[in-house]
């Protein structure tokens, strides 16, 4: 009764039918009939998703981990690439005016640092680059680093007279140079201000403490007199009343209290 009937099926009405003979199937790609890859035929072999731009800002490869943009405060990029040798320094020393003045007596001190929002730029040793901060430390740094290996003139010009030999500043590679912080004064005032301002706050939540304690005093001296007054009228009522129920008549005029209404109290 049941006949299964298999009928031969079509791809289907959205493909359109093709004017040409297939060249190519699934099964003959390199890669199988996994048709998602496919690297021959498709003319982005290198662009998977057609629809994912190739230019991506923040791809996978510069975001993480952060090796070619996004780096932290602590990433330290170094302005002058070249490292240069002994002698090179030497000749570019004696490209300044006035070396030996320059780096003794401290003229390089007077060379400011660039504000934060001009980008920092070094060229290198060139005809003026003693003028630019960023260079001139870094070279003077490089002629730090290969101080043994330098003559006799050029590490007598670069030797730094400083009154005090003893008590000198610890320097680091990442310095700002001619920047003094008074660490001691500027602690004290600190933790002073700091002092003072937890004074205040303690003393704005002890105001606070003082006068709801003070409106609580205020309440029960009223709240013990009303009550004292109660009481002693209950008192009162009940030896009135006792008076009453024995018999002997009290009048007004016999109670210490002059406008009295016994009958207001025997309503009671």
């Amino acid at each position: 009764k049941f006949t299964k009937v298999i009928l031969a099926s079509s791809p289907g009405v959205s493909d359109p039918p093709r004017s040409a003979p297939l060249k190519y199937i699934p099964y003959m790609m390199p890669l199988g009939w996994n048709l998602n890859q496919r690297y021959w035929v498709d003319w982005a072999a290198w662009k998977p998703d057609p629809f994912r731009p190739v230019y991506r800002e923040k791809n996978f490869l510069n975001t993480w981990p952060s090796r070619f943009s996004y780096h932290g405060k602590s990433r330290f990029v170094p302005l002058v690439n070249i490292r240069y040798s002994p002698q090179a320094l030497e000749e570019a020393i004696k490209l300044i005016p006035d070396g030996a003045r320059f780096f003794s007596s401290g003229l390089f001190k007077d060379v400011r640092r660039p504000p934060r929002r001009i980008k920092a730029y070094s060229d290198g040793i060139v005809h003026d680059w003693w003028l630019n901060y960023w260079t001139l430390h870094s070279i003077r740094y490089q002629l730090k680093l290969c101080h043994n290996h330098l003559n006799k003139e050029t590490k007598r010009l670069l030797e730094e007279t400083s009154p005090e030999e003893d008590a000198r500043r610890m320097v680091s590679n990442y310095d700002e140079y001619r920047m003094y912080v008074d660490y001691e004064e500027t602690k004290l005032a600190r933790d002073h201000r700091s002092r003072w301002i937890n004074v205040h706050r303690s003393l704005q939540g002890m105001s606070t403490k003082i006068k709801q304690s003070n409106e609580e005093n205020r309440y029960y001296a009223h709240k013990k007199k009303q009550d004292e007054f109660w009481s002693a009228r209950k008192i009162l009522i009940n030896r009135v009343k006792a008076m009453r129920h024995s018999g002997s008549d009290v009048s007004s005029a016999d109670l210490p209290v002059p406008t009295f209404r016994i009958r207001a109290f025997e309503l009671e």
